[in-house]
């Protein structure tokens, strides 16, 4: 008896199934860059299937960045600028740029010798950036004093940008800004029979350690050198016939003033090293001595009487080239000064208010200084 095959569905089905699954299974894994990249393949394994892997082509952006070494963050500068940085790549001509960006912008373009894969360093002159070395251009031929961000960026020899890290708080400071002396000013002088010295400055940078220096010279030019603490203002007093008891000041030439008029320069330098800065005081009187004597002798002078209420004579064999008159407060007056006979001189304060003054005397040599009452 002849037996005829009987079709069962349920098993075309299942085996359709099961090659559909199987044929879907390899298209997906061929299409699949992240399964293609681990094929053994040598075709799967070129670089035109690797491009397409998201995992390597990060990989590629990193090793492909510039990195700049300087100048650094957080660093200061007060003359040339260090540029250090690496390339992993050779750069596109005229494509790698140091960008400094302050309130101003200033895009450095460097030549073709920095161009090749590899470190590279030179020092811009900033105040003639375009004729630093290796530089081609600039949009600026200085840079201005301020704080910077700075940033490095080429083009790869395809067009591709990639740009270093930015370091920031990078200072530029080309000067040392002048310090203030607000006390003593011009033609000061210490308060009647008293040592003590009415000091007061600021200083608007932040000094170098050891910089900070106020130096009183005499009519002979020699100088008493106060070397002060790493401070940035004073207000208060000093003692001039003491000056170890003032514990801002730190070294002293010499611990004490002799009386005599003397020019007071305060100094200082900046934290970056720029040339010192000054500012300075003439004339100022320091006089200790008491104001109780009638008369005053002093190196062939004479002066009385003292207080007085109109004129005082001054007697001395010295040649006199000028005689003033200054209030405690630092005033000039202009009084009437007669030379007479015998080699006295008669200076009227009969115009001036009651009060102490400070008789200055300049001779060939020197200046000498008399507190003088006037009642």
């Amino acid at each position: 008896m002849k037996k005829h095959y009987t079709f069962k569905w349920k098993e075309i089905i299942t085996v359709s199934m099961i090659l559909f699954s199987w044929f879907f299974t390899q298209a997906h894994n061929y299409r699949n860059p992240l399964v293609r990249s681990y094929n053994a393949s040598a075709e799967v394994n070129s670089l035109e299937h690797i491009s397409f892997n998201p995992v390597c082509r990060s990989t590629s952006v990193v090793l492909s960045t510039p990195t700049l070494n300087s100048p650094p963050s957080n660093s200061a500068n007060a003359n040339d600028i260090f540029v250090d940085f690496t390339l992993p790549l050779d750069a596109m001509p005229g494509s790698v740029t140091l960008t400094f960006t302050g309130s101003s912008i200033v895009v450095v373009i460097f030549n073709n010798t920095f161009e090749n894969a590899g470190q590279h360093s030179t020092t811009l002159d900033v105040s003639d950036i375009t004729n630093s070395p290796f530089v081609a251009s600039s949009n600026s031929s200085v840079l201005p004093d301020d704080t910077y961000s700075v940033q490095l960026a080429y083009l790869d020899t395809t067009g591709n940008p990639f740009l270093s890290d930015i370091n920031t708080n990078i200072t530029y400071d080309s000067i040392t800004l002048p310090p203030l002396l607000i006390s003593p000013m011009d033609n000061a002088a210490t308060i009647a029979g008293s040592s003590i010295i009415d000091l007061q400055f600021t200083i608007p940078e932040t000094p170098l350690a050891g910089t900070v220096k106020l130096t009183f010279t005499d009519a002979s030019n020699n100088d008493t050198v106060l070397t002060l603490s790493n401070i940035t203002s004073f207000s208060g007093n000093i003692d001039g016939l003491n000056f170890a008891s003032s514990p801002e000041i730190l070294i002293a030439s010499s611990n004490s003033l002799e009386d005599g008029i003397y020019d007071i320069t305060l100094e200082y330098q900046d934290s970056v090293g720029n040339p010192i800065a000054t500012d300075t005081a003439t004339g100022f009187s320091f006089d200790t001595a008491t104001l109780s004597n009638d008369t005053f002798e002093y190196n062939n002078f004479t002066i009385l009487p003292n207080p007085t209420s109109s004129k005082i004579i001054v007697n001395t064999k010295e040649n006199i080239k000028n005689i003033s008159l200054i209030s405690i407060v630092g005033s000039q007056f202009h009084v009437k000064i007669e030379h007479t006979i015998n080699e006295k001189y008669s200076v009227d304060m009969s115009n001036l208010s009651n009060g102490v003054y400070f008789l200055v005397i300049e001779t060939d040599s020197t200046y000498y200084t008399k507190r003088i009452i006037k009642k």
